[in-house]
């Protein structure tokens, strides 16, 4: 099956109350893969577009705390990482984290 990447547009991230980021261990935020991602945030935080939202990391090692830092700066909030249970439960922890930080915002 052929599945096509379509980046996200203006509209998308500002419709979205949570922001996941994956990627591989050995990508940075600086990297020519999320340079456009990232500049498209760039805009939307210095257009107040990101306020009240928030960002969940999956950890992928190293780079994990490099895009934290950077989401950070843009003004998200970042969801805590649970650290205990194989990556599946990981994962839902983190979903759950991120969408109960998004619902605190909204009151």
């Amino acid at each position: 099956m052929h599945k096509q990447y379509i980046a996200p547009r203006d509209a998308d991230l500002a419709a979205a109350d949570v922001l996941i980021v994956a990627s591989t261990a050995d990508v940075e935020p600086a990297s020519p893969e999320w340079q456009a991602y990232f500049d498209l945030l760039r805009r939307l935080h210095s257009e107040g577009k990101l306020r009240h939202k928030v960002a969940a990391i999956v950890d992928n090692g190293p780079s994990a705390r490099a895009f934290s830092t950077e989401l950070e700066r843009l003004g998200l909030s970042i969801a805590s990482s649970p650290t205990e249970g194989d990556a599946l439960a990981r994962a839902m922890a983190l979903g759950r984290a991120a969408v109960t930080a998004a619902q605190a915002m909204k009151t």
